[in-house]
This record gives C-alpha cells, structure tokens and sequence, in this order.
C-alpha cells in the first residue's frame, strides 16, 4: 500500500522540476512511511511512497522498471493472484528481480499492452510511463478500492493518491465546483467523477485512461454482470460462495507483515474472522465501543464472536471527546467528507495500527448480498401514496406541514420531506431510488444555500442523467438488481471505500476487502436474487446459511446496526461550539446562517436535523482549515 503522485507534460522541451515531484510525494508520506522514490526523464516525473508490505527488501523499491527501462511503473496496491500471474509470466521468458507483486504488473504490461488489466485480481491504483510510446497508462481496481485523481488543461496532466499532490502545484487553482457542493449537501460525500473542485476528477472505478500527444482517453474495462434467468438450487450457491470466500480470505491474508481484523460483530466482519482464524490462530481483532448508548454499541457480539475464535481482542472505548479529530482528520480526505462512522473508525484504526500493519474490513457484502434490506425492500411493494393522485398529495402535504405542531424550521422540514417523497413517486424508478436517501431536499437547500449558489445548481440533475444511460443498468430486469448495481457503482465506491482508505491510510494502516475478491464477487452477481434477500426480507440470507455451522443465531439473525453514532446528541452538545469556531460569514456567503440557526434551535427542542448540522459543520470545518488553509507539506494525527 502506497501513495502515488506523477506529472506529464505535453511540451518535451519542458523539464518536471524535481522540488515540486518531490513535494507532491511528501505530502503522502502518510500512506507510505517506509520509502520514497522519484523518477524524471524530461517532461515526465513519477513519484511514490511505500508502505512495505510484500517483498519488504529494496528490490520493492518504487519507481520501478524493466530491464531495459522502457517502462516505468507507480502502484498502490496490491495484486492476489501475483504468484500464479508471476509463474505464467516466467514460462514466457520474463526474469523477474524481486519478490513484489508490483513487478508482475510491469511484465504484463509488456507482454499484454493495457490488456494487462484483464488478468490482475486485486486492489489498485497505478501509473505506466512507456518511453517508446511516449504514453502514460493509468488504472484504478474493479470497486474503486484504491483513489486515483487527476488534473490536465492544455500544458500538463497531474495525478495523486490523493488531492493534495495535485494542490501542491502552485499553478493549479483551488476554485470550488459548486455542483459538487450541492451534491454534498444530498450524500454527504462528492460522488465520481466530480471532486470538491474544478477541474481536479476522480478516475471511476474499473476504468483506465492513457495520455498521448496531449490527448486524454478514458474507459472502462470491466464490469459486474448480474446473471437472472438461472437458478442451480441453494446448495450449489452455499457450496460455492463458501469455496470462493474461504480463497478470497486466504488470498488476503498473505503478508510479510502482521495481518488482523476489524470485529463490529455483525454478520460481515463475523465472517471474516470465522474464515480467517482457520488460517491464522489467534487472530487479531478490532472493536469500537459505544458504551455509553446501546443502540450502537455491537461490542457484545464482537466480543462473543472473537471467544467462539479464539481470537486476539482489542477494543476501544468511545467517549464524547471522540469528535476531536475530525478537524485533522479532514485533511486527509481532501474534500467535505461528512459520513460520520467515519470518526469511530479512525479511532479503532489508531488500535489497530498499534498491533498490525494490514487489517481486513467487511465493505462490500450489503451492496452485493442485499444486506441493506430496507433499502432494497421499500420499493419492491405497492406504497401507500401510490394510490393518490400526484395533485392530491401535493396538496395534502402543504396542508399537514402547514398544521403540524411546532416552529417554523419544523413544519417547512417535515413539509418539504412529504412533498419531497410524494414528488418522488412522480419520478422514474432511479430517480426515487437515488433521492429518497437524500439528506437535504432540494427545498432545503433552497434555503440554506446562498441563492446565486442555488441558481447556479437548482436544474442540475446530472447525478441521475448519466446512470439512465448506463446500459448494463438498464439491461437489469429485476429492480432489486438494478438497485445492487447502482449501489456497487456509486455508494460503495464513493462513500464506504472512500472512508475506509483514507482513514486507515492516515496511520499507515493497509485496509483490504475480500468481499470485492474478483472470483468472489463475480459469482455472487450470479447468485438469484432469492438467495440474497428471502420472502420474508431478511438480506444476505445465503451468507447466513453459509455461516450457521460457524456461528450462532444471536449473531446471524440480529438487526443491521450500521457503524453508527449517536449524532443527534453530538450535535446537541458540541455543534454550536465548533460552529462559531470556524464559520466566518464574511468568507464567501455560501450558507445562509440564519438558517442554520434555525436549525440548530429547533434540533434542541425536536432532535431533529442531526446529520443535516454535521454535514454543514464538517463542509464549514473543511472549508476553513482546507480550502482556505495552507497544506503542509507532512501531517500525522
């Protein structure tokens, strides 16, 4: 695991200043303490740093090359499959000088062009510079697991682990995108392939891009195909999610540093432990604590599961100090990042890094086995509203929000969620999928944006647009399908992966998945629906039948929790606080404070708009340290 920063430009006579490569690589020293490495030949530099973890010698020193140095290569990663990928590559003549996957990916290259990217089975980020060709290659993993930025005008392509290698250029300038900030105030994160600024983008998951001659092409090369219209019985599919499972965890064990676990003690980290400890004995495992509120607390159960295994258990106790970090914290995602399992993790991750230096995480099984039931349920039947007329219910919900009990802030929220919803049933399926999670109805950001900032985005609807030309999106007849697919594509990449690295690459920590193993994942998407999510919406019930000789019903059947925290409460206590700490509303009017007000003083009598003040405090917090903030060149927690 590393981090990976590079500059290409188009004019050959122009020379990449090492100062400045060497200054876009330092500043991701946290994602690679143990060793750094610049390469520059004329108007190419590529820069890195390592956090050893495979093959930790020298030989693993990046940037790397062929033998001839015609090709040179920056990776973030890791490959699973390097050791079969290595022999087949040997048996064709390729001579290999180290132990490192990163190696393998080089040999590929030459032997498959960018077709490369058919045999890798891993999680990536990486950078080819091909001298003869004069071409850059890059690459970002099938789920988006490792980032990948980037920024090119007529003069120059830059790209970065992170968005603070590209900032470090001078010459690059730090102009909001405002349609990323009304997308923020709706997920409470910047979805792909927007970032918080103009002209810095993210690279989708599963796609590749190469620069040549000035010129910039992106595709993608992969994608997870559903299979509907075949059903082999539900043993077939326990027996061979099980088989494909048990070799993802194997597979994500091999290290040659110490590996443990994150425990919730839900269904998915439950399983990685059932699997892993049968290849690891005294597996450690990791546990945040909510003592204090037992609606979030799963410390029970993680405990439980870490005594029927054996297991190494290390748990960390919440308090409310736990907010402390999240101004620091935020640098290190670049961006207004308001997903607020965000801090816990952080906190479990600084237990981890004490004892480990890699750890496996459970993302990825909802998304893929339906474990968000309600989600992919509320749908699927006849809802109420849909037997009113569009009219009528408009006209209902303004009535009841106008006699509801309350203050003002109150009846125009809870009226702007009714008319919200019911305007909802107007939509097309994706559009009432994607906007019934919104946090902020586009009414309410109506009010707490500034209104040249509201004019600028109110039409803006491209979130949804572009999806409703997707046509594997489409090609899905089942909704609960087209649902999965869209989760895979947009939430899990944007929000749960996003908060997942940069977390636990701010200490230096490699975080990897094995629900996204390839194999794994490939199977599951041909798994029937029926498996996924039973008659009675109980989600992932293949994985808990898989699991039900390994661990007890308690566990299996208890209720989703999430890793989530007591918000509402936070910001009842703290927010003001911190509010009036950062918000200066001389600097560039982007939210109306009067609003805000509003919203804290009903959230005091009406616990009301919890995550709505987080979202607005964790962009006012970023907005002050970061956007108008100078970056360091280093920075540790």
């Amino acid at each position: 695991m590393c981090g990976i920063a590079g500059i290409f430009y188009f004019d050959q006579k122009k020379t990449v200043d090492t100062n400045l490569l060497n200054n876009m690589t330092d500043i991701l020293v946290h994602r690679g303490p143990d060793d750094s490495g610049i390469y520059v030949a004329g108007n190419v530099g590529l820069g890195f740093r390592r956090l050893s973890i495979i093959d930790l010698s020298s030989t693993g020193h990046q940037p790397m090359c062929n033998e001839n140095e015609s090709v040179w290569l920056v990776f973030n990663g890791e490959i699973y499959n390097y050791k079969e990928l290595r022999s087949s590559l040997t048996q064709k003549g390729h001579v290999f000088k180290s132990q490192s996957d990163t190696e393998v990916i080089i040999h590929l290259y030459e032997e498959y062009g960018v077709e490369c990217l058919d045999k890798l089975d891993g999680m990536f980020a990486f950078s080819i510079w091909d001298k003869k060709k004069r071409q850059m290659f890059l690459a970002r993993d099938r789920f988006g697991i490792k980032p990948l930025y980037y920024y090119y005008n007529s003069n120059k392509f830059l790209f970065g682990s992170e968005i603070k290698a590209i900032l470090t250029d001078n010459s690059v300038e730090k102009q909001l995108n405002y349609l990323a900030v009304s997308q923020y105030l709706s997920l409470m994160q910047v979805p792909t392939p927007n970032s918080i600024y103009r002209q810095i983008y993210k690279l989708p998951a599963s796609h590749a891009m190469t620069i040549k001659d000035g010129r910039v092409n992106v595709w993608k090369y992969w994608d997870i195909v559903f299979t509907e219209n075949e059903d082999r019985g539900e043993s077939y599919y326990i027996d061979g999610l099980r088989e494909r499972f048990s070799a993802a965890i194997k597979s994500h064990l091999v290290s040659d540093v110490p590996v443990g676990t994150f425990l919730s003690g839900g269904i998915d980290s439950s399983a990685i432990v059932a699997y892993a400890s049968q290849y690891q004995k005294h597996l450690k495992t990791f546990n945040v604590s909510f003592f204090q509120d037992s609606k979030y607390d799963e410390s029970y159960y993680a405990t439980k599961v870490a005594q029927i295994f054996d297991c190494e258990h290390h748990q960390f106790n919440a308090d409310n100090n736990i907010l402390d970090c999240i101004k620091d914290l935020l640098w290190f995602f670049d961006e207004p990042f308001a997903v607020s399992s965000a801090v816990p993790l952080y906190h479990v991750t600084k237990l981890a890094r004490e004892k480990v230096k890699v750890v496996l995480s459970g993302d990825g099984a909802d998304e893929q086995l339906a474990g968000y039931e309600k989600r992919y349920l509320r749908e699927n039947k006849l809802a109420p509203l849909d037997l009113i007329p569009c009219r009528t219910r408009h006209i209902l919900s303004t009535l009841i929000s106008r006699l509801l009990p309350g203050d003002e802030t109150l009846r125009d929220s809870i009226g702007a969620r009714i008319k919200h919803r019911a305007s909802l049933y107007e939509q097309d399926e994706l559009d009432r999928y994607a906007g019934i999670f919104n946090f902020f109805t586009n009414q309410q950001k109506s009010k707490v944006l500034h209104p040249d900032i509201w004019e600028m985005v109110r039409n803006d609807n491209s979130y949804t647009e572009d999806w409703k030309q997707n046509e594997s999106y489409k090609s899905l007849k089942d909704r609960t399908n087209q649902k999965l697919y869209f989760d895979i594509n947009t939430s899990l990449v944007d929000e749960m992966l996003t908060k997942v690295d940069r977390v636990t690459m701010s200490l230096g920590l490699e975080a990897r998945v094995p629900f996204l193993d390839r194999q794994l994942a490939e199977f599951i998407a041909k798994i029937p629906k029926k498996y996924k999510l039973d008659t009675q919406g109980t989600g992932k019930w293949i994985l808990r039948k898989m699991l039900s000789d390994k661990i007890p019903d308690d566990i299996l059947f208890t209720s989703k929790r999430g890793f989530d925290v007591p918000m509402h409460d936070w910001m009842k206590k703290d927010f003001k606080k911190i509010f009036y700490e950062f918000y200066d509303k001389s600097e560039d009017n982007i939210f109306s404070e009067e609003y805000i007000n509003k919203m804290l003083n009903t959230h005091k009598t009406h616990n009301k708009f919890g995550h709505h003040l987080w979202i607005i405090l964790v962009f006012i917090i970023w907005f002050k340290t970061i956007f108008h903030g100078d970056f360091p060149m280093s920075r540790s927690l």
